[in-house]
Protein backbone atom coordinates (compact mmCIF):
# COMPACT_ATOMS: atom_id res chain seq x y z
CA UNK A 1 0.00 0.00 0.00
CA UNK A 2 2.55 2.59 0.97
CA UNK A 3 3.96 2.30 -3.26
CA UNK A 4 0.49 3.15 -4.61
CA UNK A 5 0.18 6.11 -1.98
CA UNK A 6 3.77 6.99 -2.93
CA UNK A 7 2.79 7.02 -7.11
CA UNK A 8 -0.20 9.06 -6.20
CA UNK A 9 1.79 11.87 -4.31
CA UNK A 10 4.84 11.90 -7.11
CA UNK A 11 6.65 10.36 -4.79
CA UNK A 12 6.52 13.25 -2.59
CA UNK A 13 6.58 12.82 1.64
CA UNK A 14 6.77 15.81 3.82
CA UNK A 15 9.43 15.57 6.30
CA UNK A 16 7.97 14.74 9.70
CA UNK A 17 7.57 17.92 11.26
CA UNK A 18 8.32 16.77 14.90
CA UNK A 19 11.70 16.08 13.55
CA UNK A 20 12.27 19.58 12.46
CA UNK A 21 14.14 20.94 15.61
CA UNK A 22 16.49 18.25 15.92
CA UNK A 23 17.19 18.87 11.94
CA UNK A 24 18.00 22.76 13.18
CA UNK A 25 19.48 21.71 16.43
CA UNK A 26 22.51 20.21 14.20
CA UNK A 27 23.56 24.33 13.22
CA UNK A 28 23.41 27.36 15.50
CA UNK A 29 21.87 30.34 13.29
CA UNK A 30 23.77 32.42 10.83
CA UNK A 31 25.59 35.40 12.65
CA UNK A 32 25.78 37.13 8.97
CA UNK A 33 22.97 35.60 7.45
CA UNK A 34 22.71 33.58 3.85
CA UNK A 35 20.03 31.68 1.80
CA UNK A 36 19.21 28.02 2.21
CA UNK A 37 17.40 26.64 -0.99
CA UNK A 38 15.06 23.55 -0.79
CA UNK A 39 14.39 22.67 -4.34
CA UNK A 40 12.09 20.16 -3.67
CA UNK A 41 10.04 21.96 -1.16
CA UNK A 42 6.52 20.81 -1.13
CA UNK A 43 4.82 22.83 0.71
CA UNK A 44 7.63 24.51 2.64
CA UNK A 45 6.82 23.85 6.42
CA UNK A 46 10.17 22.47 6.57
CA UNK A 47 12.19 25.40 4.82
CA UNK A 48 10.47 27.45 6.82
CA UNK A 49 11.32 26.05 10.19
CA UNK A 50 15.03 25.69 9.60
CA UNK A 51 15.18 29.17 7.78
CA UNK A 52 13.97 30.64 10.42
CA UNK A 53 15.96 28.76 13.27
CA UNK A 54 19.00 29.04 11.09
CA UNK A 55 18.59 32.91 10.35
CA UNK A 56 18.86 32.17 6.58
CA UNK A 57 16.96 33.43 3.57
CA UNK A 58 14.44 30.89 1.65
CA UNK A 59 14.48 30.03 -1.49
CA UNK A 60 11.92 27.17 -2.51
CA UNK A 61 10.65 24.92 -5.84
CA UNK A 62 8.26 22.51 -6.31
CA UNK A 63 6.66 21.14 -9.13
CA UNK A 64 3.51 20.27 -7.63
CA UNK A 65 1.11 22.91 -8.56
CA UNK A 66 -0.99 23.48 -5.41
CA UNK A 67 2.12 22.67 -3.02
CA UNK A 68 3.96 25.78 -4.93
CA UNK A 69 1.26 27.95 -4.40
CA UNK A 70 1.57 26.96 -0.48
CA UNK A 71 5.79 27.84 -0.79
CA UNK A 72 4.64 31.28 -2.87
CA UNK A 73 2.12 32.25 0.08
CA UNK A 74 4.74 31.28 2.24
CA UNK A 75 7.90 32.92 0.80
CA UNK A 76 6.50 35.26 -1.83
CA UNK A 77 6.57 35.14 -5.96
CA UNK A 78 10.67 36.01 -5.72
CA UNK A 79 11.87 33.43 -3.47
CA UNK A 80 9.16 30.16 -4.20
CA UNK A 81 8.88 29.21 -8.17
CA UNK A 82 7.16 26.28 -9.66
CA UNK A 83 8.68 24.20 -11.82
CA UNK A 84 10.99 21.09 -11.88
CA UNK A 85 13.97 21.02 -10.39
CA UNK A 86 15.79 19.44 -13.97
CA UNK A 87 14.42 23.13 -15.15
CA UNK A 88 15.28 25.37 -11.90
CA UNK A 89 17.49 28.17 -12.78
CA UNK A 90 19.89 29.10 -9.95
CA UNK A 91 23.48 30.72 -9.70
CA UNK A 92 26.09 28.08 -9.54
CA UNK A 93 27.47 27.87 -6.30
CA UNK A 94 25.28 30.20 -4.22
CA UNK A 95 23.66 28.82 -1.59
CA UNK A 96 25.47 27.77 1.40
CA UNK A 97 23.10 25.11 2.89
CA UNK A 98 20.91 22.90 0.89
CA UNK A 99 17.38 21.21 2.10
CA UNK A 100 17.22 18.40 -0.41
CA UNK A 101 14.07 15.56 0.48
CA UNK A 102 13.39 14.52 -3.13
CA UNK A 103 10.59 12.48 -3.91
CA UNK A 104 11.31 8.79 -3.56
CA UNK A 105 10.76 7.03 -6.57
CA UNK A 106 12.70 5.31 -9.31
CA UNK A 107 13.94 7.06 -12.61
CA UNK A 108 12.63 5.54 -15.68
CA UNK A 109 14.58 7.51 -17.74
CA UNK A 110 18.00 7.22 -16.55
CA UNK A 111 19.95 4.27 -16.55
CA UNK A 112 22.82 5.43 -14.67
CA UNK A 113 20.78 6.35 -11.46
CA UNK A 114 18.07 3.83 -10.76
CA UNK A 115 16.72 6.21 -7.77
CA UNK A 116 15.60 9.54 -8.29
CA UNK A 117 16.89 10.28 -4.89
CA UNK A 118 20.79 9.86 -6.13
CA UNK A 119 19.83 11.72 -9.18
CA UNK A 120 18.51 14.81 -7.49
CA UNK A 121 21.65 14.85 -5.01
CA UNK A 122 24.14 14.99 -8.15
CA UNK A 123 21.99 17.35 -9.94
CA UNK A 124 21.25 20.02 -6.53
CA UNK A 125 25.31 19.45 -5.83
CA UNK A 126 26.21 22.35 -8.60
CA UNK A 127 24.10 24.84 -6.47
CA UNK A 128 25.99 24.63 -3.19
CA UNK A 129 28.67 27.00 -2.17
CA UNK A 130 32.42 25.92 -1.45
CA UNK A 131 32.29 24.57 2.12
CA UNK A 132 28.80 24.49 2.03
CA UNK A 133 26.14 22.27 3.85
CA UNK A 134 23.62 19.49 1.83
CA UNK A 135 21.46 17.90 3.96
CA UNK A 136 19.97 15.24 1.93
CA UNK A 137 16.59 13.66 3.59
CA UNK A 138 16.18 9.78 2.20
CA UNK A 139 15.70 6.66 3.37
CA UNK A 140 18.31 4.46 4.43
CA UNK A 141 18.92 2.04 1.79
CA UNK A 142 19.82 4.89 -0.61
CA UNK A 143 22.57 5.66 0.91
CA UNK A 144 24.19 3.38 -1.03
CA UNK A 145 27.88 2.61 -2.04
CA UNK A 146 27.54 5.01 -5.54
CA UNK A 147 25.20 8.04 -3.33
CA UNK A 148 28.89 7.14 -1.07
CA UNK A 149 31.35 7.34 -3.56
CA UNK A 150 29.66 10.60 -4.77
CA UNK A 151 29.87 12.24 -1.39
CA UNK A 152 33.46 11.17 -0.95
CA UNK A 153 34.65 12.84 -3.87
CA UNK A 154 33.09 16.26 -2.64
CA UNK A 155 33.15 16.51 0.86
CA UNK A 156 34.98 17.29 3.87
CA UNK A 157 32.45 15.83 6.32
CA UNK A 158 29.65 13.54 6.18
CA UNK A 159 27.25 12.26 8.80
CA UNK A 160 24.25 10.14 9.00
CA UNK A 161 21.42 10.74 10.93
CA UNK A 162 19.05 8.41 11.63
CA UNK A 163 15.23 9.88 12.08
CA UNK A 164 13.30 8.25 15.46
CA UNK A 165 11.04 5.31 14.45
CA UNK A 166 9.78 3.75 10.59
CA UNK A 167 8.29 6.20 8.18
CA UNK A 168 5.59 4.28 7.14
CA UNK A 169 6.08 2.11 9.40
CA UNK A 170 8.88 0.31 7.12
CA UNK A 171 11.59 2.36 6.44
CA UNK A 172 14.60 4.05 8.62
CA UNK A 173 14.34 7.79 7.42
CA UNK A 174 17.68 9.51 7.74
CA UNK A 175 19.31 12.87 7.00
CA UNK A 176 23.19 13.23 5.39
CA UNK A 177 24.81 16.17 6.46
CA UNK A 178 27.49 16.90 3.92
CA UNK A 179 29.89 19.75 3.70
CA UNK A 180 31.46 20.63 0.78
CA UNK A 181 35.80 20.32 0.51
CA UNK A 182 38.19 18.04 0.20
CA UNK A 183 38.65 15.25 2.32
CA UNK A 184 40.97 14.99 4.88
CA UNK A 185 40.83 10.63 5.16
CA UNK A 186 41.36 8.27 2.51
CA UNK A 187 38.51 7.64 0.80
CA UNK A 188 37.82 4.23 0.47
CA UNK A 189 37.51 4.26 4.69
CA UNK A 190 35.84 7.35 3.99
CA UNK A 191 33.18 5.33 2.01
CA UNK A 192 32.81 3.08 4.62
CA UNK A 193 32.10 5.31 7.27
CA UNK A 194 28.96 6.62 5.44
Amino acid sequence: MPRLTSIEKGGYYAFPEDHLCAVASLFAPAPDGGRLLDPCAGEGRALQHLSGAWKLTPYANELDTDRAAACQALFGPTQAVQGDLYTLRASLGSFPAIWLNPPYTWDLGNKDDKRRELGMLRHSWKWLAPGGWMLWCVYGHHVTPDAAAFLVKRCKTVEVWRMPGLHLGEYVHVVVVAQEGTPSQDPVLFAQHI
